[in-house]
């Protein structure tokens, strides 16, 4: 009876490369988890947001490094 939540999948990357290559890495990790979602853990497309933001979100205390694993990540909202 409850509505479902609304997801977002949202990809990063750490500074290592060119920005540009670094969003489209971003975005193929995104789409990646939301595909997972969708054929394992049985929720639809449809309701699955993306978003990539590339290097431009490190996480804080990583901001100046750049080679920094934790910034390798994509994250799952639920709202």
């Amino acid at each position: 009876k409850r509505a479902a939540p609304e997801v977002t999948i949202i990809g990063h990357t750490d500074k290592l490369g060119n920005p540009l290559a670094n969003q489209e890495l971003s975005k193929r990790r995104a789409l990646e988890i939301k595909r997972l979602l969708a054929s394992e853990g049985g929720v639809k497309m449809d309701d699955i947001g993306t978003a990539w933001r590339g290097d431009l979100e490190p996480l804080p205390g990583t901001e100046d490094k750049l080679v920094e694993p934790r910034n390798r990540r994509v994250e799952v909202k639920l709202q």
